[in-house]
């Protein structure tokens, strides 16, 4: 509580400038999601021939697919820190404006029951978790992947993963377009498990 009374008073002295930190931490992201995207597609995926891989050279396909996926958590996260700044600084005005009856607190939208009540923060929170929660069966999948069936067949599924997973703060807004997001996700991780521990067995 006490960190709380320290945090929201320090957040009535903020400018609405304290948005443009996240703000460059999310475009930043996306940079490094291009550079990504350049050198997975020219350096990647059209230099390898396929099967599974032989060296660690053969990882380089999923490399930039890694890189990439990454990249869009950390833009996900940062995501997080400037809907929270933004809905703050917009109920903040509403509160001015008598259109409030109590001001908002900052450690209520990050940290408390409004952040579930807000739409947009709930939206962002969902987007950085949920990619968060399926990382490590898509990791582990695609490298299974890699390593018993082809490396860059591997990097070519994990790409169309990478894409289902970028709309999924799109579609969280417009459910049942949710499932556009999720479900080819899922297929993606259970058709590279499968095939890979097939192989791995055979």
């Amino acid at each position: 509580k006490r960190y709380n009374k320290i945090m929201d008073k320090g957040a009535e002295e903020l400018s609405e400038n304290m948005k443009l930190l996240p703000l460059s931490g999310i475009i930043s992201c996306y940079s490094a999601i291009v550079v990504m995207i350049h050198f997975g597609f020219n350096h990647g995926i059209s230099q390898y021939q396929g099967g599974p891989a032989q060296s660690s050279s053969d990882y380089t396909p999923i490399v930039f697919v890694s890189g990439a996926v990454l990249s869009l958590l950390y833009s996900f996260y940062w995501q997080q820190s400037y809907t929270t700044f933004t809905e703050y600084f917009r109920l903040k005005k509403e509160f001015e404006a008598k259109l409030l009856e109590e001001p908002p607190l900052l450690t209520d939208l990050k940290y408390g029951n409004k952040r579930r009540e807000n739409a947009a923060i709930l939206c962002a929170d969902r987007c950085a978790g949920n990619l968060l929660e399926q990382l490590v069966p898509f990791f582990v999948s695609m490298f299974m992947y890699a390593t018993f069936v082809d490396a860059g067949g591997a990097a070519r599924i994990g790409w169309a993963w990478f894409v289902f997973r970028s709309f999924y703060p799109f579609a969280f807004k417009r459910f049942p377009l949710l499932f556009a997001s999720t479900l080819p996700a899922y297929c993606c991780v259970w058709y590279m498990m499968g095939h890979a521990a097939y192989s791995a067995a055979n």
